[in-house]
Parts: C-alpha cells; sequence; structure tokens
C-alpha cells in the first residue's frame, strides 16, 4: 500500500468515506473501456527525458526536457497536505468519480449559464492527467469526450494514487516546465519535499493557467489564485483557519535564475531550435558559449540599459563570435528574459529589424571589387533626387548638410548617406543583393527592383545574427564562417556525436577587399567629421567599426570586430516603438564599446600580399601634384595603383585690376599667382553655399550654363495618391560668374528665373528643359535635358 494511504489524515479518510457506488452514467464507459488498453506513455515513469545544456566548460546552463524541464517525484515525497489541497480545490469529488464527474459536469453547466460565460470548467484531475498525456490544449467538444474516455481507462487501470502522481509530474506548471518537482526547482530553488505550505500552495494553483498566473510576470495574480486554493483547503478541513491565516502572511521568496540553472536563456532556445528533431535523441549539449563573458555581457547590457532607459530604449540584444571558429561566446537576446513590460523572451538576436547604415560596408566592398573605386575615389555629396516608383525622393544625410567631394573612405567611415546612394546606383541594387547574400544575408528575401538603391540605408530587414556573421567574414580577410553553437552531443544511447570542426571556410569577399573595408573602419580620422575623436567607435587597440540607426529610431546596431571576435549589438524597443532620437552611435555603440573592452585586443589586421601603400592627394584621390597641401598613405591594390596627378589643386595668374584671370596683355606689376580649386562644374552651386571661390572666369572660356538637375533621360511617375501640389521636383543649375539674366525654358516657354527655390510640377508627357542667359551682349543657350512623366495608367 502506498505511504499516503497507510497514513491517511483525517481530512483525506474524510474524503474517502465519501466513495459511493459505481453512478450509473459512467457504467456504460466503464464496461467500453474493460479491454482497451493504456496508451504506451502511462507505462513509463517520465513523461519526457531530460537534456542537460552546458557551457564550454561543462556546466550547466539549463536542463530541459524534449517537451519541458522535467523532474519526476514520488507521491510519497509529497506532503499530504499539498496533495489534500490539490484534491479541494481541483477536484473535491476526486474519490467519489471513476474519471468523469456527472456532478461536476452538471455544476459547471448551471455556473457558465448563468455567468452568461465560461467561468467554470468540469475536468477531473484523471481528466486533467489524460489531457497531459495526449499532450492536447484544445476545447473542442470532441477533445472533451476524448479526455473523458481516456479518463475511464485510466481508473479502471490505475490506483487513485498513481493518478495522483502521474498529475503530480505531468502538468504544466508554466515556463515549459512539467511537474511539481522542477517546479519546485525552478520557482523555489529547493527539491519538493522542502516546500513550505507557503510555496506548495502557489504551485498548486499554477496548472489550471500557467501563463495568467505566472509568478514570474504576475506575483499579484499568482497569490490570488493561491487564496483559491487556502479557501477551498480551510472549507475541506485540509488546513485549520490558524494555518491559513500562517500562510496568507507569507509571501513566498523566488529563486533567481542563476539559482536554479537557467544562464542564457535565448542561447539556450535557440540550441534546441537549432538541433530540430534531433534533440529528442539527446541527453547532454556541450556547447560553445563561455559563461564568464556571458555573465559580464548581461551585468554590461543592464548598466548600459539604465543610462539610456530614459530616453525610450527598453532593450538591447547582443552576439559575439569567435572569428577563427565560427564558435558563439555569448549569446544575449534581451537584457531581461523574464521582463514581460519589454517582451523580454524575445531574441533580439535572431529577430528581424532594420539594420540601417550597418549594410554599407558590403555595397562598399562590391565597388571597390569590380574595380569601380577605389577608398580614395571622390564621390559627390551633393543634392540628388532618387526616380521611384512613387516619385523621386532626395536622400539626406544623418547631420542634414552636404559635404561636396568626399572620398570614398571618408563617405564610408562618416556613413554619409547620399554618397552610398550614388554607389548604389553605380554598382546597381542587383548586385548589391547578390554580394549580400553571399555574405549570409538569407533574410533579404525580397527582388532588388523592391529594394531599389535605399537598400544601402538599410530599407530591408536582417537578423543580429546575420550582421555579426558577415562582419566577421571581414575580420577573417573574407572568409565567412559557419556560425557554431554546439561542441558534441551525448545520445540516449550513449554516444558521442562531435559538431562540425572549422574548416577553411567559403571565401565571399576577395582578401584585399576585405582588408580595404576594414582599414576604413578602423580609421578614426577618416570618421571623425561625423563622429568626433575619442567616442564609441573608438578603441585603445586596432578595431573595426560600423553603425546603423533605422528610420524614425526604431532600431540601431553597431557592429565592431577585431582580428580574433565580432560583437554586434542591437538597441531599441521589441514592440517597434521609436527612441527619442538614439542613434547607433549613442544606443548600441556604447555597450559594443564596452564588450570589447571586456574582451581584449585581438592582435593587428594582417596585410594581404597584394596591398601595397601610395601617398595620394586627400582633395583629389590622385598621386599628389605641385600645389598639394593634404596628403596620406593609403593602402591600394598593386593592381589598382594610381597613375594621374592631382588636377583640382591649381594656381592661377590673377589680374589685380580685373579680378579675373591674368590675359597675356596683364602688365606683370599686375599679376599675381593665386591657389585654387578647381572643382568639376557640378560643384559650383555647393561652392557658393560655403563661400568657397572659384577660378575666376575669363571673358572667353570657362562660361558655365548647364542644368544640374533633371538629368536627361530621367522618367518620373505621378503618384495618383498624393496630392498633386506635393509631386515637385526642384530645378538646379550651375552658372559662371559672368552670366546674367538666366532663366529656365521648358518646352520652348520661358518659365522662371533661375534661382534657388524653382521647381516645376509633374506633368504627363515628355519636356524639354533649357537654361538660357547672357554674357555681354550674346545669348547663351545650355545643353537641352529631355525627362519623360507617365501616370499610373500608363
Amino acid at each position: 500500500m502506498n505511504e499516503v494511504s497507510r497514513h491517511a489524515p483525517s481530512w483525506l479518510r474524510h474524503f474517502r468515506r465519501k466513495r459511493l457506488l459505481i453512478p450509473s452514467t459512467t457504467l456504460v464507459l466503464l464496461l467500453g473501456s474493460l479491454a482497451w488498453p493504456l496508451p504506451r506513455q502511462v507505462t513509463r515513469q517520465a513523461p519526457v527525458h531530460s537534456v542537460r545544456v552546458t557551457d564550454k566548460f561543462g556546466q550547466t546552463l539549463r536542463i530541459v526536457g524534449s517537451d519541458g524541464r522535467f523532474k519526476w517525484v514520488p507521491l510519497g515525497d509529497i506532503d499530504p497536505a499539498i496533495i489534500g489541497a490539490l484534491i479541494a480545490t481541483e477536484d473535491r469529488s476526486f474519490y467519489l468519480h471513476h474519471g468523469v464527474s456527472v456532478s461536476g459536469i452538471a455544476r459547471a453547466v448551471r455556473d457558465n449559464v448563468r455567468a452568461g460565460r465560461v467561468v467554470s470548467g468540469a475536468s477531473t484531475i484523471t481528466m486533467q492527467v489524460a489531457r497531459a498525456l495526449r499532450g492536447s490544449d484544445r476545447r473542442r467538444l470532441s477533445d472533451k469526450l476524448l479526455e473523458a474516455h481516456l479518463a475511464v481507462r485510466l481508473e479502471l487501470h490505475e490506483s487513485k494514487e498513481a493518478i495522483l502522481e502521474e498529475w503530480l509530474n505531468r502538468v504544466s506548471f508554466g515556463n515549459r516546465i512539467l511537474g511539481i518537482g522542477e517546479a519546485a526547482e525552478f520557482y523555489f530553488g529547493k527539491s519538493a519535499e522542502d516546500l513550505t505550505l507557503s510555496e506548495a500552495t502557489l504551485l498548486v494553483g499554477l496548472p489550471q493557467s500557467p501563463s495568467r498566473y505566472n509568478p514570474l510576470r504576475h506575483i499579484d495574480r499568482a497569490l490570488a489564485r493561491r487564496e483559491t486554493v487556502l479557501r477551498a483547503a480551510e472549507r475541506e478541513g485540509v488546513f485549520t483557519n490558524d494555518q491559513v491565516e500562517t500562510i496568507r502572511r507569507t509571501v513566498p521568496t523566488l529563486a533567481s535564475r542563476q539559482a536554479v540553472n537557467f544562464a542564457a536563456p535565448h542561447f539556450v532556445d535557440a540550441v534546441r531550435r537549432s538541433l530540430g528533431s534531433e534533440w529528442a535523441n539527446v541527453v547532454e549539449v556541450r556547447t560553445t558559449v563561455d559563461p564568464q563573458l556571458q555573465h559580464s555581457v548581461e551585468e554590461l547590457a543592464k548598466s548600459h540599459l539604465r543610462l539610456v532607459s530614459p530616453l525610450g530604449v527598453s532593450n538591447v540584444a547582443a552576439i559575439v563570435l569567435d572569428n577563427h571558429t565560427g564558435n558563439v561566446l555569448a549569446w544575449l537576446g534581451s537584457a531581461d528574459y523574464w521582463d514581460a513590460q519589454s517582451l523580454g523572451q524575445n531574441d533580439g538576436v535572431t529577430a528581424l529589424r532594420q539594420p540601417g547604415s550597418s549594410l554599407k560596408p558590403f555595397a562598399y566592398a562590391a565597388a571597390f571589387r569590380r574595380g569601380l573605386l577605389r577608398p580614395e575615389s571622390i564621390i559627390p555629396d551633393l543634392p540628388i533626387q532618387v526616380p521611384g516608383a512613387g516619385g523621386a525622393f532626395s536622400p539626406v544625410n544623418y547631420d542634414k548638410k552636404y559635404h561636396g567631394p568626399v572620398s570614398a573612405r571618408t563617405a564610408l567611415a562618416s556613413s554619409y548617406n547620399v554618397p552610398a546612394i550614388r554607389l548604389a546606383q553605380l554598382v546597381t541594387p542587383e548586385k548589391i543583393l547578390d554580394d549580400l547574400h553571399d555574405v549570409g544575408f538569407a533574410s533579404l528575401q525580397r527582388s532588388a527592383r523592391r529594394y531599389g538603391v535605399g537598400l544601402v540605408l538599410g530599407n530591408g530587414e536582417v537578423t543580429l545574427l546575420e550582421l555579426a556573421r558577415a562582419y566577421s567574414s571581414l575580420a577573417r580577410a573574407g572568409s565567412i564562417p559557419d556560425v557554431r553553437t554546439v561542441e558534441w552531443l551525448l545520445t540516449v544511447d550513449g554516444d558521442t556525436l562531435l559538431s562540425p570542426a572549422p574548416t577553411s571556410h567559403q571565401t565571399v569577399i576577395d582578401e584585399g577587399t576585405a582588408f580595404l573595408v576594414t582599414d576604413i573602419l578602423s580609421d578614426a580620422e577618416a570618421r571623425e567629421p561625423a563622429f568626433g575623436r575619442g567616442g564609441p567607435l573608438e578603441l585603445p587597440f586596432p578595431a573595426a567599426a560600423k553603425t546603423g540607426t533605422s528610420k524614425d529610431y526604431r532600431d540601431n546596431v553597431t557592429v565592431g570586430y577585431t582580428p580574433a571576435h565580432t560583437v554586434a549589438v542591437w538597441a531599441g524597443n521589441f514592440d517597434g516603438s521609436p527612441m527619442q532620437r538614439v542613434s547607433g552611435i549613442s544606443g548600441a555603440g556604447p555597450l559594443m564599446k564596452a564588450i570589447l573592452l571586456e574582451i581584449g585586443s585581438g592582435g593587428l589586421f594582417d596585410v594581404p600580399r597584394e596591398m601595397a601603400f601610395a601617398t595620394v592627394c586627400e582633395g583629389s584621390g590622385k598621386l599628389p601634384g605641385r600645389f598639394c597641401r593634404n596628403t596620406a598613405s593609403r593602402p591600394v591594390s598593386r593592381t589598382q595603383l594610381p597613375s594621374d596627378t592631382c588636377d583640382i589643386h591649381v594656381t592661377i595668374d590673377y589680374d589685380l585690376r580685373t579680378g579675373r584671370r591674368a590675359t597675356p596683355d596683364t602688365p606683370p606689376s599686375f599679376r599675381t599667382a593665386r591657389e585654387f580649386v578647381a572643382l568639376p562644374e557640378i560643384y559650383d552651386e555647393w561652392m557658393v553655399e560655403h563661400g568657397l571661390e572659384r577660378p575666376p572666369d575669363s571673358e572667353v572660356d570657362n562660361i558655365a550654363l548647364t542644368i544640374l538637375y533633371p538629368t536627361d533621360g530621367t522618367r518620373y511617375q505621378i503618384d495618383p495618391i498624393l496630392r498633386e501640389g506635393w509631386q515637385r521636383i526642384a530645378l538646379s543649375a550651375a552658372l559662371s560668374s559672368n552670366v546674367t539674366g538666366a532663366q529656365w525654358w521648358i518646352d520652348g516657354r520661358q518659365y522662371q528665373n533661375v534661382s534657388d527655390s524653382v521647381s516645376w510640377p509633374l506633368t504627363a508627357g515628355t519636356h524639354r528643359f533649357e537654361l538660357r542667359g547672357r554674357v555681354r551682349d550674346k545669348t547663351l543657350h545650355s545643353q537641352p535635358v529631355t525627362v519623360h512623366v507617365s501616370s499610373v495608367q500608363d
């Protein structure tokens, strides 16, 4: 006889004395079930087997079953008072029925009709066991009938004590926990036999609705549910009034997650998902995570979040990769796994978020490797209107300024948007998207036409894990690693299955291009115009870094890497709400820097043999000329060594009398040599705006009368939704200083005088634009420009 049966307290004998003859309403079910065997899982003591997940040193991260956390506890190890409270709360007629309670069904129907909604169920303890055995949470009538049938079979084949033991070990207590034994360990850090009555009665109330009464999120609800348990137990004589009052005054203390082996929770969840069906066949998983680094990342994240939370940042995520092996050393999905308010059980490492400018390095790599640009090539950072399906749009830089001629090095390091758009037009979105797929951004599943050139500004969605892996390929000289989370598996049969060892992985970027991008991202002087010096991207050892901020400040990321490690960090809100102008440099950047400082130096980046160093003019990217003042030694591929000499830094003889170029008739006493920056005409307007003097024109040459925008052959489409007044394009022109009376002519008709604020409303059809102006008594005409405007119907 079971221990509970031999030493039954008075309240338990009271329950049993009320047991009656078999009700006639269940007789048919009983007779129909006599020859029907029990399911196989009832013959096994454990509903699931446990899997021990450990860190790289073998310390337990979590013990989890194939369907949840599990630890089987014999009924004799449970305080009889706990069993009494369970019966009093869940099934007062447990010892009266044979699986199905007819009186319980009648009472539930009565209560639900009175309330006009479902307020009471009719499931007996045995039916709840049947539901757990079936593994179904559905509430259809057919499911109830199947549960009732299985409950009757259980009653025929098992004792009441065995059924109670099944309930205590099979029902869910929330947080993927099955059974009171694991629940005691998880919530209170102790075994089931060591539970106090205050703790035990709280646990007894959880299975009715584990999510609603989750004490980690809703302790008030859990205590209210415990009150229901206490009232039922007092009513049935399980507890005295004094005992109930004592329990009421006690609020159980929940154990810390570290105390119950619940470390790196998002990482363990990810490991389990990655193993798929293989999970059911293992008993231990040795992972790659470094426990000390994982703990440091968690503490650094909490400290950083306290600083940025006033700015509307509720969460952060981070991942650390070993660049040599591809091993995940730390994985932080959120700052607090148990914080319901910030949706902490979401995993920021695998969540799809907009990456902002963090994809730009791979667009520049696409241009470098195709020989379209060198890092010192000059890109115009000038206003540009980009045609799109919904009309043209004008990209702007983060600082709302245009910087004129900038090198690709400065444009990338300072994360300027306009040069990146021009580069995307040069390379094409199709080729950039192909390269992004090559470096592992599988989440970018739309077409290049759908993304357009906005791809380089982060209008797609990627994961932090994809970002970390792609940047790791830059650190690895273009070789992309296979991300490893598992070292080995121990199977239920005792076999050890080793995870594939790191190999020479696929090369996705040539070594030279990877080095050039790394050299730019580690160049503190190149990023100084946008980020200043000494900020979160600058470390005391060689490290490359890039930020990204999404539209409306909803997400920001920063990725940093040394030769040894890659760290990717996200900051934002899982509900998608915007932050208060928090960018990657202020949101994710400081945490990335703190983590890299915690890890330490990774040595020097290797310089590929194909690289040489050449001295270039920083203003033109060409070999320095006689009048170049700012030069620098830059890495360059031996196959792309610069050969042209700078032609923008010039000296011009100046006529002091006219303020113009000297002519052959200018006397030597009125000549003076002056240095100028002779930029192409496209920069004329920018130079005027910034007070920069162009080389003086003569009366016979260098007369500029040029349409800057629109460009010849541009096609526009009228948006049927936007109001007509909003669908205009800005007209832009470059004029020499000696041109007067300049006017816009459209389709052969005078339109407006040339100024800084001329715009033209989009009108369906083909249109011809022209500039007309005068130099002294001569009328000049610009090169005409033709554009095409279509409506949606066209």
